[in-house]
């Protein structure tokens, strides 16, 4: 497809050798059953909203410690933030990122890029210390998606994570 010509050249110009990508398409829930286990650093998803609990729960048993999932499309326009938003798409996105919140193996990070992307750092350690994103914090990002980049207040919608080496 046109999206896996443009990733393959984005590797290649960023001099990412090919044997250390791998680019695999088809229906998510089909391939994923057939990878191997603890064998990816990366996983990005931009499937069916309604799959991407499953896909969340593929991605556990699929990531190395400290990979990242990464999911397009989590604040769907806004709609996500408005709780007068129920298709089921919505829902289901919605779902995602609680599921993402509560779960002690993944730091969860929303970022209000583009469409929103939700990325979840996997840590087999449990997480003490996790900071909660309630239902206003979550409209605030919504309202900052749905107005233009330039209208947004100064320092709002600007997320940051930072990688931590653990001691082993």
């Amino acid at each position: 497809t046109a999206n896996t010509r443009a990733a393959r050249q984005t590797f290649t110009e960023a001099h990412i050798p090919t044997q250390r990508v791998r680019l695999i398409t088809g229906r998510p829930l089909d391939v994923l059953s057939r990878l191997a286990d603890a064998a990816y650093d990366l996983l990005f998803f931009d499937g069916n909203p309604q799959e991407s609990s499953r896909y969340l729960e593929e991605s556990l048993r699929l990531l190395r410690p400290g990979g990242l999932v990464v999911f397009d499309g989590a604040l769907a326009g806004g709609k996500v933030a408005d709780p007068a938003q129920r298709d089921p798409a919505t829902i289901a996105v919605r779902g995602l990122v609680n599921e993402s919140r509560e779960n002690e193996r993944i730091r969860p990070l929303l970022l209000p890029v583009g469409d929103g992307l939700l990325a979840g750092r996997l840590d087999d350690r449990p997480v003490r210390d996790r900071v909660a994103v309630g239902q206003s914090q979550l409209q605030r990002v919504g309202a900052a998606c749905r107005q233009g980049p330039h209208q947004r207040e100064a320092g709002s919608g600007i997320g940051v994570a930072q990688h931590q080496e653990r001691d082993e």
